[in-house]
């Protein structure tokens, strides 16, 4: 079986992938092949690499700008991603995850994974409401998405978007490509700060809540209770090919939701938002 924790089931669109080899390569005055690349010393590289993606990050100067980039991709983190070009990646993440439908699945994601990063965008708002930004990126969808997340203030809700269009959506497409042998997952209890962000469920999955500075993910007080359900969760799939909740197929969405309120663990259809959320942006694309 394979497990995959906030993966984002997407690569790099080739002809940017393409774009951005080349003028890394002249950054390093080299040609744009692999060969090339190999010979230049790996510290230089990184630090070329760090220049690229700086001066490629830009962010949006106003209203207008950010309900662009949010309903597209330019807000979709990293530059540097794997993309199945078919020579050192033969297929897509999308092609292998169907391909694998054989394989046993748990993949599942954390409920805030990059939310706060929409606090870095709050300049672009000027004086606008993020409210009035959320209506026109999302029309009469944008109350019921605020109501699925009353955790979140107006402006952690535009980083939701970002939250789910990376982490959340591409998970639910994979679970739809091979549902058979897909077990969801969503992670929520909160940590520092209010919400449950990138990596905070990590140490209930090995159950090692004692280990150096998981109280900065965590939170002060962990669950050992959170962490023995999840551990034993993954250890079954693990030993046995399920973790011991319906598949994706049996309809609904089956998921098991861990740390919401005081619950553990509570099954039930999940990723229903996100689904909706799917929706209104294809339709506005």
């Amino acid at each position: 079986g394979a497990i995959a924790q906030s993966a984002a089931f997407r690569g790099a669109d080739p002809a940017r992938a393409e774009l951005l080899g080349r003028r890394l390569a002249d950054l390093a005055g080299v040609e744009p092949t692999r060969a090339a690349h190999a010979t230049v010393d790996d510290d230089l590289l990184l630090d070329l690499q760090d220049r690229l993606e700086a001066h490629l990050s830009t962010m949006p100067t106003g209203p207008d700008e950010l309900v662009a980039e949010l309903a597209g991709e330019g807000l979709d983190g990293l530059p540097f991603t794997p993309v199945g070009d078919g020579v050192l990646l033969p297929r897509t993440f999308a092609e292998g995850a169907a391909l694998m439908a054989h394989v046993p699945l748990l993949t599942g994601t954390v409920a805030h994974e990059f939310t706060a990063a929409g606090r870095a965008l709050a300049p672009a708002l000027g004086t606008s409401d993020p409210r009035d930004v959320l209506g026109r990126l999302l029309g009469d969808f944008a109350g019921d998405f605020a109501a699925a997340h009353p955790e979140l203030t107006p402006v952690d809700l535009i980083g939701q978007i970002i939250t789910d269009r990376r982490f959340r959506i591409p998970t639910v497409r994979a679970a739809e490509s091979r549902p058979a042998l897909t077990w969801l997952y969503d992670f929520q209890r909160p940590g520092p700060g209010g919400m449950a962000l990138h990596c905070t469920e990590l140490p209930y999955v090995f159950d090692l809540l004692q280990a150096e500075k998981v109280e900065s993910s965590c939170g002060p007080n962990p669950s050992p209770s959170l962490a023995a359900a999840m551990h034993g969760d993954w250890v079954r799939f693990i030993t046995t090919g399920s973790p011991g909740w319906p598949a994706a197929s049996a309809g609904g969405w089956p998921t098991r939701v861990y740390g919401r309120g005081d619950a553990d663990a509570v099954d039930g259809p999940g990723y229903v938002i996100e689904r909706r959320l799917a929706e209104v942006l294809a339709a506005g694309e």
